[in-house]
Parts: structure tokens; C-alpha cells; sequence
């Protein structure tokens, strides 16, 4: 999808909570468009699994039905 943007904008973060071995991010993207001209602004939350010090499995929550939107 990144190819399909004309201006990447920037990540927010909102919160962060670690605990254990999981690090979880919520944050929001701003200034974010599409070749077509189009907004794509998405909140996300990412899910990280840290296995001794590195990023071992991350898993990204989004609104799917603005990626729909955005890149139609």
C-alpha cells in the first residue's frame, strides 16, 4: 500500500503499554494521501511479542473498511 501513497504523512502515538513480553501501541496516521488524491488517515493498534530484546511477531489492528475506502 505504501507505493500507492503520495504523501506518507506521519504516525502519532497515543499510548503505549508494555507488559511481560507484549508491547502494545495505539497511535494514527496524519497528512496520509493517496495517488488518487484520496485521505487515508487510519488509526491503528500494533501488537508487538518481544523475544529476547528484538521484535519477534507483530500484528497490526486497522480499520480495514477505510483501506477499502481509500484505495478503491
Amino acid at each position: 500500500m505504501t507505493a500507492e501513497l503520495a504523501s506518507l504523512g506521519k504516525f502519532e502515538i497515543e499510548n503505549i503499554v508494555a507488559e511481560g513480553n507484549s508491547v502494545v501501541v495505539q497511535g494514527h496516521a496524519t497528512g496520509r494521501v493517496t495517488k488518487s488524491g484520496r485521505p487515508y488517515n487510519n488509526v491503528y493498534c500494533l501488537v508487538y511479542k518481544i523475544v529476547e530484546g528484538k521484535i519477534h511477531r507483530l500484528t497490526e489492528y486497522c480499520d480495514t473498511e477505510l483501506i477499502t475506502t481509500a484505495f478503491a
